[in-house]
């Protein structure tokens, strides 16, 4: 130091060492500023020192666990052409039958090649060559040759990830081969594939070809062809529409069926048969094209449901068998169907008979079927239908227009028969008359009354018999022939009056429907309007 910087440095004012202390920061030069520590301090540092070389070790003892305990990367022989090893690759059409064993089995699949010209190209391409496939010891018309397809594929064209140089075949499975597949090829030469076990960071599985002594690592997508079960291969080609040719106009209409003569619906939802025939001939039929003939008589609803499963056919999703043996049948229940559909339409006759399997799917066979559908619930909505399903809830549906007569008669001695007159297109505009013991009704006061009594519906359809006699009788006279139908209505409950169809009991409606329909036909019998 010069001595200028020494005069300097002494006239400087000197602060206490307390002061000096507050004065330093983390800015400060250590070797200038620094506090001399006293040496009881001299334990803490080493104590400090310690617990930083046992952070160090545990560090690393994690680091080696890990390493340790985490899957090592299968090693790659040729880095240049990872992901893209070429181990086999053969022609389709050359090869004649290929079997897979799996947990399922073994099966084998055998090829029919045709070969045709190909009359788009020049002469000097080669021929079109089309393979079917089919599994042997079962009809080829129930297999589907596509969904077969990607085994053959999976068979003769294989590409590896890696080769395994450093495990022996029993380190890898295949010395117990979770599939093993022999292929025929003519050309080339027969060869085998034994698939093993999935490597141990779960990038693939090891296979290795008769061929080549070499264990690969493939993609377990490409090997997942080889894990099916036989009926995966079932022919799902939808069951057929009812085909009628002849011209039956009521049935029939530019080739498409549009109705049915009669069906009968049956199984364990129905205790007896229901019989639906189609309704002709009347206005009613325009709403109601069909009616409940047996068990009971009524105008028939939800029934276009279950007959488009004959006019448009059913799509199928697989099989349950490839066979309809007794056993078969009962595997799936259809020895007890759910339901069974006959159909008849001139000299025309289907069946379709149903199980239900499970909440998605169910069994279906035809009467000409050869192995088990296998449908889609949502294709089949009437599955839970039971007879009264069918029933229209209408107590008696009839145009007012084909009446000439309506008859009421009472428990308690009334006796209104009202007389109708159709004149359509009358000159006054009043298309009916209505008369009562030989005077005039307001036409539109009994259409009113009327409304009411068609619009009448069953609250159940209870059919055992009601015990009295009936609380009123309704006699309907037909124009045309001068026929009548009976209704009777007696009480059954103190909530329910039972009515009786010609003597034969159909259901009941509730109490005070009928009070108020009572009341009705005395407003009208007096020439009141109901309303």
């Amino acid at each position: 130091m010069s001595n200028e910087e020494k005069d300097l440095q002494e006239q400087m004012p000197t602060a206490p060492q307390d002061e000096y202390d507050s004065y330093q920061t983390i800015f400060g030069d250590p070797a200038e500023h620094r506090k001399i520590v006293p040496k009881k301090q001299g334990k803490k540092r080493i104590l400090g020192l310690i617990g930083g070389l046992l952070a160090v070790a545990i560090l690393v003892a994690g680091t080696v666990a890990i390493i340790r305990f985490v899957p090592k990367r299968e090693e790659e022989s040729e880095p240049s052409v990872m992901d893209h090893i070429n181990v086999l690759s053969r022609k389709t059409e050359n090869i004649s039958s290929v079997r897979v064993k799996n947990k399922n089995g073994s099966f084998q699949f055998s090829a029919q090649h045709e070969t045709a010209q190909n009359t788009e190209t020049s002469s000097n391409e080669k021929a079109i060559v089309t393979t079917t496939w089919s599994i042997d010891g079962i009809d080829a018309a129930k297999t589907d040759s596509g969904k077969i397809t990607p085994v053959i594929t999976a068979a003769v064209d294989i590409t590896a990830t890696r080769k395994i140089a450093s495990k022996s075949a029993a380190d890898c499975g295949l010395d117990q081969p979770t599939y093993e597949v022999e292929v025929a090829d003519a050309q080339e030469g027969n060869y085998s594939i034994a698939v093993g076990a999935v490597s141990p960071d779960q990038t693939g599985v090891y296979l290795q070809v008769s061929t080549d002594e070499t264990i690969y690592l493939v993609d377990q997508s490409s090997v997942a062809a080889f894990d099916f079960e036989v009926l995966d291969f079932a022919n799902s080609d939808a069951i057929p529409a009812l085909s009628v040719t002849e011209e039956l106009p009521d049935y029939v209409s530019d080739g498409q069926l549009i109705g049915f003569e009669k069906m009968t619906v049956s199984g364990k939802n129905f205790p007896k048969p229901v019989v639906l025939a189609m309704r002709k001939g009347d206005e009613i039929s325009s709403i109601y094209a069909y009616d409940v003939i047996s068990p009971v008589q009524k105008l028939a609803e939800n029934v276009d449901s279950v007959f488009e499963v004959f006019s448009k056919g059913l799509t199928v999703a697989g099989a349950y068998a490839y066979d309809v043996s007794a056993e078969s049948l009962q595997s799936v229940g259809l020895d007890q169907p759910t339901i069974v559909l006959d159909v008849t339409v001139g000299n025309h006759r289907s069946v379709l008979r149903i199980a239900k399997v499970d909440d998605s799917f169910s069994a279906v066979i035809t009467n000409d079927s050869t192995f088990i559908h296998k449908v889609a619930n949502s294709y089949l909505p009437f599955l839970n239908y039971t007879a009264e399903s069918f029933y229209s809830k209408y107590v008696y549906m009839q145009s007012i227009k084909e009446l000439s007569g309506f008859a009421l008669a009472t428990a308690d001695g009334k006796q209104y028969a009202f007389n109708i007159v159709y004149n359509e297109g009358a000159e006054d505009g009043q298309d009916f008359v209505i008369t009562m013991d030989g005077k005039s009704l307001k036409a539109s006061y009994f259409q009113n009354f009327y409304q009411e009594f068609v619009g009448l519906q069953a609250a159940d359809f209870n059919t055992e018999k009601a015990v009295g006699t009936p609380e009123a009788t309704i006699t309907l006279t037909y124009a045309a022939d001068g026929s009548k139908k009976t209704i009777t209505f007696t009480k059954f409950s103190e909530t329910r009056v039972q009515f009786a169809i010609d003597g034969k009991p159909e259901g009941c409606i509730t109490s005070s429907a009928f009070t108020k329909f009572l009341r009705y036909a005395d407003r009208v019998a007096e020439n009141k309007d109901i309303k």
